[in-house]
């Protein structure tokens, strides 16, 4: 199919690709456009070149590309159209060291910045993810996900560890994306929008498909969608927890209880705090703080619970939650309860 990659390759049947032969390590390089084989051939490359990446959303209009790039320190952009790539700018030293992406974000003050992220911790974080899934060589990732997004490129990753094949296709291709699972991709990562809306699509007959392991990321997985997405595949959605700052970091299972992220992924250390900052016992709420190979512990600005039995419970984030005495109340926990009562 026109979407899938070979991601052991990379810059075959792809125009333009020469130019960015000449990019120096710790220059700046803007990726722009339709993601699929070319945009990663495009994005490896770079990458490989130690050049500092600045992905960008390709709706966005150019003045907000120019904005984000001089945010960065300014440098060149790179734009894909179909298999061709075009080249514009000067080039620009960056402050980053070589190989940094920088991912957009909002942050979780809300307040637009670039995240730095070391080639060297996406790399890992897909080898998280290609553990998790077992990934190997005779797999096909469907990647139905925008690839300058945090939780798809963990992904995209995860594929290059693997040396397998990779289908992008846009989000809003639901039909492509039905193809790709009916011509045999077998890991399929997706957000719950996307989710919801490929089980409405499926009719009351469980297509075939080879499907073993569907992830949903960046967003909670609720009963009815668990439910709707089983009856529709055949299989249960396995749940994510991340950040743009941090990248994977919990796996659960299909079939987890509402809320439930599952535990910890390889190299992946958590704890769960009161406001004083001490441990709380298993069950009971305060803080997350995870850390990552050994490096700094990082707030998440999420409250959570952790069941040995069941793994992490998110509820809410601590900038909403109520702090009464020694604890944290999170207002979707509330919800929560109020929505299981009968009246």
């Amino acid at each position: 199919m026109a979407d899938l990659a070979i991601t052991a390759g990379g810059r075959d049947g792809v125009d333009g690709l020469d130019g960015l032969d000449g990019v120096e390590p710790a220059t700046t390089v803007a990726l722009a456009g339709a993601n699929g084989g070319p945009w990663l051939a495009a994005y490896r490359t770079l990458i490989d070149a130690g050049a500092v990446v600045l992905l960008l959303d390709r709706d966005a209009p150019p003045a907000e590309h120019r904005r984000l790039l001089d945010a960065a320190g300014g440098g060149r952009l790179v734009v894909v159209d179909g298999d061709r790539l075009t080249v514009t700018g000067a080039p620009a030293s960056s402050g980053h060291p070589p190989g940094t992406v920088l991912l957009p974000s909002s942050g979780t003050t809300g307040a637009p910045k670039l995240v730095p992220r070391s080639t060297d911790s996406l790399r890992a974080e897909g080898r998280r993810h290609a553990r998790y899934a077992g990934l190997g060589a005779d797999d096909t990732l469907l990647l139905p996900l925008h690839l300058w997004h945090a939780y798809a490129l963990g992904w995209a990753h995860a594929a290059f560890e693997a040396e397998c094949a990779i289908a992008v296709v846009p989000p809003t291709a639901l039909g492509r994306c039905a193809e790709h699972i009916a011509a045999g991709a077998t890991v399929l990562a997706l957000v719950p929008t996307i989710a919801r809306l490929l089980a409405r699509r499926t009719g009351k007959a469980v297509p075939d498909n080879a499907l073993r392991l569907a992830m949903v990321g960046a967003g909670p997985v609720d009963a009815a969608l668990e439910e709707r997405f089983t009856s529709a595949f055949g299989i249960g959605l396995a749940r994510n927890y991340g950040s743009t700052e941090t990248g994977a970091l919990f796996s659960g299972a299909p079939g987890s209880p509402p809320g439930c992220v599952g535990f910890p992924l390889d190299g992946v250390e958590f704890r769960v705090v009161a406001p004083d900052g001490a441990d709380m016992r298993p069950g009971a709420q305060g803080e997350l703080l995870v850390r990552v190979d050994g490096g700094a512990w990082h707030p998440m600005g999420d409250l959570a619970s952790y069941d040995p039995a069941t793994g992490l419970r998110l509820l809410g984030r601590r900038t909403r939650a109520i702090r009464r005495g020694d604890r944290w109340i999170a207002p979707e926990e509330i919800e929560a309860a109020l929505c299981r009562h009968p009246d």
